[in-house]
């Protein structure tokens, strides 16, 4: 994820973290110990690139990377000294990523990526009144780009590829301040909020808590993903509060909302459907209500014209050609020897990734740690996978920490 800006060269370091990952697995999760060396870790490897692909001057740049810096140093203090680690301290935190990500929004306003130029447009076209699965977009891309990343030749963009819970979110932003990446900053600095408030519900002890909002907070990538305006963090949100609503046993409703806003918020989050489906995971109450909120969300633009939104939503991501430059084993095979892996295999690799360890699913704390096992099966084994996919995998591997080990006489 460091190096090609989380494409094909990030792959020395996605194996590593595969390799940790199956160590996990093997041994259960742990109590988090030295999160201090961890956090140290985390931004010596921000340090090693821009905080942004376009954010070129020297001064935000030297910025960015000394707040980012401060709040690592806050962190290791505060792990030394667990008086430090409380939610004030963690607000104020939060706070000066917050002037982080202002920054970086505002020393990279175009970034050249298609992900921000269709959410751009898309939130445009809709406060005009127009369907933005129904309009064609500008293509920025050169001719060989648009032949390796969508697999023809296309002067324009017919398709956008966002669920309607996305538009709405990212339209939001537009309509007030004329970027669709505000409200994703809202979503990075309600993640770490979140950990901290699932570990602190799960009986970790403060410093470990706060130690894992720290490491959110100071994600080498973070900044990265957020000039590129991904909206994992969204799905990552959602998935946090389903999590901390489960844990606190909270009302059927609420749980609901936040299980039907996972769902709704990204392509990927059936891949998960498997493993909510148990009561023993999520309480059966929950389903009315989620399947309302999904509804609620997505049929006002299905229903505003059927086939584009299937074309937009569906079909063109099943469409999508294998890339060379994809984090995942596919793709190094295709750089490598021009073998194009089926779409098929990520799908095969993650139901049988589910099959073994849905029976290791005691109850909704194992949840993160199988999700990531999952998801980072599909991932890896995807024909596109990039930067924003691992840093919602990141998310989850925190918050599997942050609910705990169970007690010694419970498996793994």
């Amino acid at each position: 994820m460091l190096a090609d800006n989380g494409a094909l060269g990030g792959i020395p370091l996605l194996l590593g973290a595969a390799l940790l990952l199956v160590v996990m697995l093997r041994r259960g999760i742990e109590p988090p110990a030295r999160l201090d060396v961890l956090i140290v870790f985390a931004c010596a490897l921000g340090l090693l690139r821009d905080p942004g692909v376009e954010i070129t001057a020297v001064g935000p740049r030297v910025a960015v990377g000394l707040l980012v810096a401060a709040i690592g140093a806050v962190g290791v203090l505060a792990w030394h000294r667990p008086r430090l680690a409380t939610g004030r301290t963690l607000a104020g935190l939060v706070a000066v990523w917050a002037a982080v990500g202002a920054l970086v929004i505002v020393a990279s306003p175009k970034p050249k990526i298609d992900v921000f130029e269709l959410e751009q447009d898309g939130a445009a076209a809709l406060l005009a009144g127009q369907n933005p699965y129904s309009i064609a977009y500008p293509n920025a891309y050169t001719p060989e780009e648009t032949v390796r990343y969508f697999g023809d030749h296309r002067t324009e963009l017919h398709q956008y590829p966002y669920p309607p819970l996305s538009l709405a979110v990212t339209t939001a932003g537009y309509a007030v301040a004329r970027d669709v990446r505000w409200p994703l900053l809202a979503a990075a600095l309600a993640m770490p909020l979140l950990l901290f408030a699932l570990a602190t519900s799960a009986g970790q002890a403060p410093r470990t808590a706060f130690g894992l909002a720290v490491l959110q907070l100071v994600h080498p990538r973070g900044t990265f993903v957020l000039e590129q305006a991904w909206t994992d963090g969204l799905i990552a949100c959602a998935f946090l509060v389903l999590l901390l609503l489960i844990q606190r046993r909270s009302r059927a409703w609420l749980g609901g909302v936040a299980l039907g806003l996972f769902l709704a918020s990204k392509q990927y989050s059936v891949v998960l459907l498997p493993l909510l489906v148990p009561r023993r995971v999520v309480p059966r109450a929950y389903w009315p209500t989620a399947i309302a909120v999904g509804a609620l969300v997505t049929l006002p633009m299905l229903l505003w014209n059927a086939t584009d939104f299937i074309d937009d939503v569906v079909l063109f991501q099943l469409r999508q050609p294998a890339r060379a430059d994809a984090m995942s084993l596919p793709g190094l095979l295709q750089w490598s020897t021009g073998i194009r892996l089926p779409g098929a295999l990520a799908v095969l690799a993650a139901g049988a990734t589910i099959v073994a360890v849905l029976r290791r699913v005691v109850d909704a704390r194992d949840l993160a740690l199988a999700g990531a096992c999952v998801y980072g099966v599909f991932f890896i084994t995807a024909k596109q996978a990039f930067c924003n996919y691992y840093y919602f995998l990141g998310v989850l591997l925190l918050a599997a920490a942050a609910m705990g080990p169970r007690d010694e006489a419970s498996p793994a």
